[in-house]
């Protein structure tokens, strides 16, 4: 992750309660900036402003951002994932068009956090924040992966369509990291991504309703 002039959010109470982070970057970053390094830096900040309605609408606030990442917290597990699936979907609207390797990819990854999120102003970052952004560089492209805790709030199927990756060994920790890949349930229309029929900001939760069997007297 390429560290240029980070924004870090100013303290406050709320850095130190139980939060769900989202940490979203650029996949290749480091390939794409050598190629064109102007453009892609533009790009990544004209998504993130676009992307500021939805994750104000998710109740998302800003950790830290940089040159090709954004870290947020939030309060709830399934706000969190419909954020990703809002992220993960505009950027693929601001790619339509652009010839396959032009294209950007985000990778997401998502945790939860039971203390400090705040990072300093030396560049200082919180366990958590650390974790959930190791989690996002072992995503691929388009993917969104999430860490044990995280998917021990999810309903399988009804919240998201889980796999179960195993355990991950990050650099310089020795205790695995369980991870997960989860897509949008099934219970869900496929979303096909490539027209830009509606905006992303016009994106709305969807609801799913299972029906229940009524028990009678003589069940």
């Amino acid at each position: 992750m390429r560290c240029m002039s980070p924004v870090y959010a100013p303290p406050d109470a709320l850095s130190t309660r139980p939060a769900v982070l989202l940490h979203a970057e650029l996949d290749n970053a480091g390939v794409l900036l050598s190629l064109n390094e102007a453009d892609v830096l533009a790009r990544w900040e004209r998504f993130c402003q676009r992307a500021q309605k939805p994750a104000q609408r998710h109740g998302a606030e800003s950790v830290v951002r940089f040159s090709t990442a954004w870290q947020l917290r939030m309060d709830d597990t399934r706000s969190a994932l419909s954020l990703a699936w809002a992220l993960h979907t505009q950027m693929r609207l601001a790619s339509h068009g652009l010839p396959p390797d032009q294209r950007l990819h985000l990778r997401v990854g998502l945790h939860t956090a039971d203390g400090d999120t705040q990072w300093s102003p030396s560049g200082a970052a919180p366990l958590a924040s650390l974790q959930v952004a190791r989690l996002a560089g072992l995503a691929q492209a388009d993917e969104t992966l999430v860490s044990a805790p995280f998917r021990d709030r999810l309903t399988e199927e009804l919240d998201a369509t889980v796999q179960d990756l195993g355990d991950c060994l990050f650099k310089h920790e020795s205790v695995p990291f369980r991870a997960y890949r989860v897509s949008p349930p099934t219970t869900l229309a496929p979303q096909d991504f490539t027209a830009p029929a509606v905006s992303a900001d016009a994106a709305q939760p969807t609801l799913a309703v299972i029906p229940l069997r009524v028990r009678g007297n003589d069940d």
